[in-house]
C-alpha cells in the first residue's frame, strides 16, 4: 500500500500474502522516491523480487501441469506509475522497476498503459522512462491530441514490430484502434507535441541531472504537482 500526502509517501504494511512481512519505507520527495541507486539496494526492492518470483514460478509451475486449466502467463499489462482506473493512486515505481525486470528476465513481454501517465502527464514523454525500463508495447491516447480529438498509437520495441511484419494478411496484427492515423488527428497530434516539447508552454518538463542522469524536478502542474499538494 502506498500513502500520499503533503510532505511525501510511504509505502507500509503487514505480513502480506509472500509470507513474508512487507518493508516500511517512506520518502520526502520525488527525487528520492525515483532514486533507484538506492532504492534498488533496499530491503524492500529484495522483498518484491522474491514476491514476484514466487507467484511467477507458482504460475509457471501450474501450467506445467495442465496448460488448458492454467494458461501459461502471456504477458505483463499494466498501467505506469498512477493507477487511473483507481482513482490515479500512486503506485511504488520501485515495485513496479522490480517487476518489469523481472519479467523481462523471464521473457514475459511487458505492455504498459499509459494513457492516463503518458505524454508528459509526469514531466516524461513515456512514464516508463521515470522507472528506468523500456516495454515491449505501450499504448497512448488521449494527450496525443490534448483532448482536442480522438487518436490512439501503440508503439513497440523493432523485435514485436517485426513479429507482425509480412507480406501476407495472416502475418499482420489486424486489430487496431478506432482513430489511427486520419489525417486530421495526426495533424493536431504533431502540434501538441510540438507544445508538449517547447518549455515555454510546458512547465511540466522533466529536469533530469547531468552528472547523475536522476530527475531533479517535474514541474508543478502535472500529475506529481498535484500529489504534492
Amino acid at each position: 500500500e502506498v500513502s500520499c500526502g503533503v510532505g511525501g509517501g510511504k509505502v507500509t504494511g503487514g505480513p502480506d500474502a509472500w509470507g513474508q512481512e512487507e518493508a516500511t519505507t517512506g520518502w520526502i520527495t520525488r527525487l528520492q522516491a525515483f532514486n533507484f541507486g538506492t532504492r534498488d539496494r533496499s530491503a524492500l526492492c529484495g522483498q518484491y523480487r522474491a514476491g514476484i518470483e514466487q507467484v511467477l514460478d507458482a504460475a509457471a509451475a501450474a501450467a506445467a501441469i495442465d496448460s488448458v486449466a492454467a494458461p501459461p502467463i502471456a504477458a505483463l499489462v499494466m498501467e505506469s506509475i498512477l493507477h487511473g482506473a483507481g482513482g490515479m493512486d500512486l503506485i511504488d515505481p520501485l515495485f513496479q522497476r522490480t517487476l518489469m525486470r523481472v519479467c523481462k528476465e523471464r521473457r514475459i513481454p511487458v505492455v504498459l498503459d499509459e494513457v492516463f501517465a503518458g505524454i508528459w502527464r509526469l514531466g516524461a514523454e513515456g512514464a516508463w522512462e521515470l522507472l528506468g525500463e523500456t516495454p515491449d508495447i505501450a499504448c497512448y491516447a488521449k494527450l496525443l491530441t490534448g483532448g482536442l480529438v480522438p487518436l490512439a498509437v501503440t508503439a513497440t520495441t523493432e523485435e514485436v514490430f517485426d513479429a507482425f511484419n509480412g507480406p501476407v494478411k495472416e502475418s499482420a496484427l489486424l486489430h487496431g484502434h478506432s482513430y489511427t492515423a486520419y489525417p486530421i488527428g495526426c495533424a493536431v497530434a504533431a502540434e501538441a507535441i510540438s507544445m508538449f516539447r517547447d518549455p515555454k508552454s510546458n512547465p511540466n518538463l522533466e529536469v533530469v541531472d547531468a552528472a547523475t542522469g536522476l530527475p531533479l524536478d517535474w514541474g508543478g502542474l502535472g500529475g506529481f504537482g498535484a500529489w504534492e499538494q
